[in-house]
């Protein structure tokens, strides 16, 4: 769970099958007043969510609280949530994809990342795009909402499923997968749509939480995760000389015969 300083009251994950994914810390990297990046291992195929929760603590500058959710650089959704939501309990808001029509959504999914060796093999490399690839971010900014408005809807880029890259432009940076979007299905939302301004004087955006996610294994070469540590083979070695040594005094103790005690001399007395 990612939680700012600046920005009391509002925390975010990202969710697979309803469980917050674990978050690990870059130990090179500390984090700021109003800004975070954690970094999570992930699985090819899963499908995933981003979980914003807002709690009674949370200080509305403005009438909402806006956030913008991109992933890979590409924007999926912009939910608002405001003080009436969370002014008896805590209020959760799901991302779990784009909406690409009334009630119909795209859901976001993990892919790996494909790369090739030659230059000519891939695409052009557009830094932008390289520079956002295996990153989720979330942007919180103070809003007031003007008025209501039409639904409007995304025309959603496809994701990065087919996408590849080279291996020299991405050393390094450990990127093992991007996102994809699976077919649009059923979604129970009737959400409304609204224009908003920002809110004057007040820091815009008012916070950054940031998710690179990679696989498990890449996190464990970029030392994100610590390495399992092999044991040490000194008290190995130490405990096999000791028994070497127990085997070797068994050996001479065993090789030492029984010795019974000399029989006592008898004394012949002769008789007259």
């Amino acid at each position: 769970m990612a939680v700012l300083n600046g920005l009391p009251g509002v925390e975010v994950t990202v969710v697979v099958d309803g469980e917050d994914l674990r978050e690990y810390q870059d130990p090179n990297m500390e984090d700021g007043e109003d800004a975070i990046t954690k970094h999570i291992a992930v699985v090819d195929g899963a499908n995933f969510a981003m979980k914003i929760k807002v709690t009674e603590d949370a200080l509305f500058e403005g009438n909402t609280l806006a956030f913008n959710v991109k992933v890979d650089g590409s924007e999926v959704s912009e939910p608002i949530i405001e003080p009436t939501d969370v002014e008896e309990h805590s209020y959760v808001q799901l991302v779990e994809g784009v909406d690409v029509g009334p009630q119909r959504i795209r859901r976001l999914r993990f892919s790996a990342l494909e790369t090739v060796n030659e230059q000519n093999s891939a695409p052009p490399e557009d830094d932008d795009r390289l520079k956002d690839l295996g990153k989720i971010e979330i942007r919180v900014s103070h809003r007031n909402v003007i008025k209501n408005v039409r639904a409007s809807y995304y025309e959603p880029e496809t994701g990065n499923e087919n996408a590849a890259v080279t291996e020299e432009a991405i050393k390094g940076q450990g990127l093992t997968h991007s996102y994809s979007l699976d077919e649009e299905t059923y979604y129970a939302d009737d959400t409304p749509f609204c224009t908003t301004k920002a809110v004057r004087r007040a820091k815009d955006p008012a916070g950054i939480f940031v998710f690179n996610y990679r696989s498990k294994a890449a996190l464990r070469d970029l030392m994100i995760i610590p390495r399992t540590r092999t044991p040490s083979l000194v008290p190995v070695m130490i405990k096999r000389e000791h028994e070497d040594d127990d085997d070797q005094n068994s050996r001479v103790r065993r090789s030492v015969p029984f010795s019974r005690p000399a029989p006592k001399e008898k004394t012949i007395i002769a008789l007259d």
